[in-house]
This record gives structure tokens, sequence and C-alpha cells, in this order.
């Protein structure tokens, strides 16, 4: 199995920002073959402090291969809320509700806890937990991020599922590079 999804995150204001999140997969038990999702919204900053930052966003959604009874198109609603403490370290929490045509619901809900031990490199591990149709699925992810040059960084990792099912385990790759803004 071969996922591929890019997050791009593109400033409008101090406090908005435009969010497009595609999202392609590729296995053998897959009818097609393949698979895509995407998101398109905007996220707004409802909360700052010194070390606490909360925001809330809205996105429209559309899959490749819908659930028996649901279309393709459909709604997503996200709160995320994140911590820093000194030393680099945070915390991140996102939850979000999705709906779909035909009144089909979806439910996620991912945790992030991360430390940057030096000013290049960021440590992290994430839980995802996703329940559609009363089926949940839990995976967690370990992964190093070395910072390059202006903000450009690799992400290496790996990402299993945790939920008593087979494991599933991935290789996570990513690229990383700020927004202009």
């Amino acid at each position: 199995m071969v996922e591929t999804e890019i997050f791009l995150e593109e400033p409008i204001s101090r406090r908005v920002s435009w969010v497009v999140q595609p999202r392609l997969e590729s296995a053998q038990d897959l009818p097609d073959g393949w698979r895509s999702e995407a998101a398109a919204g905007v996220k707004a900053q409802i909360a700052r402090r010194r070390d606490t930052v909360m925001a809330a966003q809205a996105s429209a959604l559309w899959r490749s291969e819908s659930d028996p009874g649901c279309g393709a198109g459909g709604g997503e609603a996200r709160v995320l809320a994140g911590r820093s403490a000194n030393a680099g370290r945070f915390v991140n929490i996102e939850a979000a509700y999705q709906v779909y045509e035909g009144g089909c619901e979806r439910r996620r809900l991912d945790l992030t806890a991360g430390a940057r031990p030096r000013e290049n490199w960021l440590a992290m591990a994430q839980t995802f937990a996703h329940e559609a149709e009363g089926r949940t699925t839990v995976r967690a992810q370990m992964s190093l991020v070395r910072f390059g040059r202006e903000g450009r960084a690799v992400q290496v990792g790996l990402r299993m599922r945790v939920d008593g099912r087979e494991r599933e385990p991935m290789l996570v790759v990513g690229l990383w590079s700020p927004t202009r803004g």
C-alpha cells in the first residue's frame, strides 16, 4: 500500500488560512487499485495565548470511492488545539466530524506530542483514530523531522495499526516547506 498526502495551508489574513489536502492511496485490495480524497476549506484562529492556540476549520470533502448508500461529496467541521512548553515541547489535538451525502458520518481524533531537542530536529509521536460505520481504526506513528535552510524539512517515520488487527506497517516520508506568509 502507498499513501500520498499533501497538506497545503496558505494564510489569507493574520488569523485565517486556506487549507487544501489531496490524498491518493493505492493498494491491491482496493476495487480499482486506488482511491483518492480531497478536502478544501478555511481555518480560523479562535484563541491564542502565549503557549496555547485554538482554531476551527470548515472544509468541503470529496471521495472517489464512497461507502454504500453514501455520496462522494460532504463536509467537515474540525477543532484544533495546541499547547507548547519550554525546551521545544508541544502537544496538539484535532477532532473532526464529517458527513457525506446520504447522511453517512465519520469521526476522527488525532493526537500529537513533539519535542525539539535541537533547533534543526523535531521528534513526534502521533495517534490517529478514525471511526466510520461503527468501525474504528487506530494507527500510531513515530517520526523524526530534520530542518534545513529556510525552514524546509524532511520527515521520516513509521506508522502502523495498533487496534488489534493486522499491523500494516508503513514508511512515512514527508517534505515540509514554509508558506510565503
